[in-house]
């Protein structure tokens, strides 16, 4: 019986040795390249593990999802090296991914003052962009009728996303006020703000019921691809 017994407990430590040993982590990929104003990193772990991911010095935790796992990047337009972490049981894998840079939409604090200059020049009232944002992803300007987000890294303007609630495509004064923003944007980094916003209207008035995206808009090189959801539109603005 004491055979029996320690033969069973030898057993045990051998299964619970082996479980630490095979801690697991993976990525979907090695490079990733980011669509609209961030990458998306996705892999699967060892149920049991703690994850973090840190790019440069700074940790940020991930969450764990029975083994599988997403976070997302801001883009930049440098090349970012992202080192992804499991830990149990003082056990750690790494694993280490790229993120591709991408072409920036222009000096942020250039575009600030072009944004201002262009209100002035047409009278316009429309609220301004700050002059100044600490790096990361904000909200730049935020009204009942849309919300322009903006991806800033660098000093660089990286991406732009127009967030433009559904009941303002039926309201003429928000409609309005949200086309004189949107012009003014698409003028400030480059593009014919008249054309893509004919080209906008156009494919939000023929699509179809159910459906949650539309071609992409391209104009001197700046890119518009546009997502709906049941009570947002969302347009994604990249160079």
């Amino acid at each position: 019986m004491k055979k029996k017994i320690t033969a069973g407990l030898a057993l045990m430590l051998v299964l619970v040795l082996a479980g630490c040993s095979n801690l697991k982590l993976t990525t979907t990929k090695t490079t990733y390249k980011p669509s609209g104003m961030t990458a998306v990193v996705k892999g699967t772990a060892s149920s049991s593990a703690d994850l973090t991911y840190q790019i440069g010095k700074k940790t940020s935790k991930v969450k764990n999802n029975h083994g599988d796992y997403v976070f997302t990047v801001p883009a930049s337009n440098v090349q970012q090296t992202v080192k992804v972490k499991a830990k149990s049981s003082g056990k750690t894998v790494t694993k280490k991914v790229q993120i591709k840079k991408v072409k920036p939409l222009g000096s942020y604090a250039m575009l600030t003052m072009k944004y201002s200059a262009i209100l002035q020049q047409m009278h316009l009232t429309a609220k301004a962009l700050p002059e100044t944002v600490n790096p990361g992803i904000h909200d730049l300007i935020k009204t009942d009728s849309y919300t322009i987000r903006g991806n800033i890294q660098n000093g660089q303007l990286i991406g732009a996303t127009f967030i433009i609630p559904t009941k303002t495509l039926k309201q003429k004064s928000a409609q309005q006020e949200f086309g004189t923003a949107f012009s003014v944007f698409s003028s400030t980094v480059g593009a014919d703000g008249e054309k893509v916003f004919k080209e906008f209207s156009k494919q939000t008035k023929n699509q179809s019921s159910g459906q949650t995206t539309v071609k992409e808009i391209t104009s001197n090189g700046v890119h518009y691809n546009i997502g709906f959801s049941t009570t947002t539109l969302y347009m994604y603005i990249t160079k």
